[in-house]
């Protein structure tokens, strides 16, 4: 379950330059998309969705804490493991088309020490 995350949040990734231009709009489909796979019981967290550098939606679903009943909030904590592995991939490959970054270049090139 916990590798076709790293998919899903790729695909969002890549999604977000597709979304309405509108907001509200891009923000109630997100709700909708996220609400559905909560009550499936496939997805418990926090979402944040940002484009120039403005929030489109934040929102919390499901437990943070079992034990305790303690809900999600959009500031919990998570471990997340691997899952910044794709981000970084996908930000660096952007970096590169966008010729700022080589892909055979060593981490000396932009960090000398």
């Amino acid at each position: 379950m916990r590798e076709i995350w790293k998919y899903i949040l790729l695909f969002f990734a890549l999604l977000l330059d597709y979304l309405p231009a509108d907001s509200q709009e891009t923000s109630e489909m997100i709700d909708r998309l996220m609400n559905n796979y909560y009550q499936n019981g496939t997805f418990n967290g926090a979402v944040l969705v940002s484009r120039n550098n403005r929030i489109l939606y934040r929102k919390a679903f499901g437990i943070a804490d079992r034990e305790w009943n303690i809900p999600n909030t959009v500031d919990t904590k998570f471990r997340i493991a691997s899952i910044s592995k794709p981000f970084t991939a996908l930000l660096i490959l952007q970096l590169a088309e966008e010729g700022k970054l080589s892909l055979k270049g060593t981490i000396k090139e932009y960090i000398p020490d």
